[in-house]
């Protein structure tokens, strides 16, 4: 189990309860009640992460390396319905990833890499008695586009949809607003070209805000 899911995962289930209630007498809305009508939640790229495994073969030597992508914006749309976190949308935008000169034999670089939920999400929702933190695991489907380039050309890659992958997310409150810290992994081969070069292996975590009245 990953280390931010076993965290989302402690931070709730001292208190959880799949129904709950806000507190009688307050006239402060609750995590729930100001989910109920959906929230677009602005991904902190200073606060979200994401690490591309790369590989290149050449003969029988395999040459490997982690690459590190910076996010750099993105949007998560995030709504209560009844028992169910509901997430409708969920698009990330990346910063261009010079692939390591030690390990491919050009200089490659990955650029235009957007990542688009492919379809609506309903996960089962876990909420604190309180309403104010609630902690929910699911199987989602991303879209990934993204574009080589090879010496200053560049080149379209074909669009991948990553199915089966393991998510987790968690939403909580603070003095600003609402927070949502997400994690997805995708493992296996995403892309490979003619056996030689292969990308794969996406581990990614996401936090994004949004103020609320």
């Amino acid at each position: 189990m990953k280390d931010w899911t076993l965290t989302l995962l402690l931070a709730v289930t001292p208190l959880v309860a799949c129904g709950g209630g806000s507190d009688e007498g307050t006239d402060v809305p609750t995590t729930r009640e100001l989910l109920a009508r959906e929230r677009v939640f602005a991904v902190d790229g200073d606060d979200s992460a994401a690490t591309l495994h790369a590989e290149v073969r050449r003969g029988s030597k395999v040459e490997a390396a982690d690459v590190t992508l910076a996010v750099t914006g993105g949007a998560i749309e995030l709504g209560a319905d009844a028992e169910l976190l509901v997430i409708d949308d969920l698009s990330i935008t990346f910063g261009d990833v010079a692939l390591p000169v030690d390990v491919f034999p050009a200089q490659l670089v990955l650029t235009g890499i957007h990542a688009q939920l492919a379809r609506t999400l309903h996960a089962s929702a876990y909420w604190s008695l309180d309403d104010q933190r609630a902690t929910a695991f699911a199987t989602a489907s991303l879209r990934l586009d993204w574009k080589l380039a090879v010496a200053g050309e560049v080149y379209p890659l074909g669009a991948q949809t990553l199915d089966g992958l393991d998510l987790a997310f968690g939403v909580d409150r603070d003095e600003t607003g609402l927070l949502v810290e997400l994690g997805v992994t995708a493992g296996g081969v995403m892309w490979s070209w003619a056996d030689v070069v292969a990308l794969g292996d996406l581990d990614l975590t996401l936090t994004g805000r949004v103020a609320v009245e």
